[in-house]
């Protein structure tokens, strides 16, 4: 694994199962057997988490959802997508070359 980068696409991990419920996302690694509850927030992030946005895009993406300035949705989603490459949620799509 390599450093976190809000400049890289993110991926969901192959071994993570979700579903909405209640309007919030529930991951379930089915590997380990571990089940997360995401709130509003966080389950706005996981669904545009598609494999082919970084965390800047995201976080520029849901700027209209929030009444906040740029730097701060991009800290609380960096904040966010550390958490869930903390849990192996989600990884980094490498750029070729």
């Amino acid at each position: 694994m390599f450093g976190f980068r809000m400049d890289l696409p993110v991926l969901r991990g192959d071994h993570i199962q979700w579903k909405l419920i209640d309007a919030r996302a529930v991951l379930l690694d089915i590997d380990e057997g571990i089940m997360l509850k995401l709130d509003e927030s966080g389950t706005m992030i996981w669904l545009e988490i598609d494999g082919k946005k970084s965390g800047r895009d995201i976080a520029l993406s849901l700027m209209g959802s929030f009444k906040v300035e740029r730097n701060r949705v991009e800290k609380d989603v960096g904040v966010f997508l550390k958490k869930l490459l903390k849990e192996e949620a989600i990884e980094f799509v490498k750029r070729k070359g």
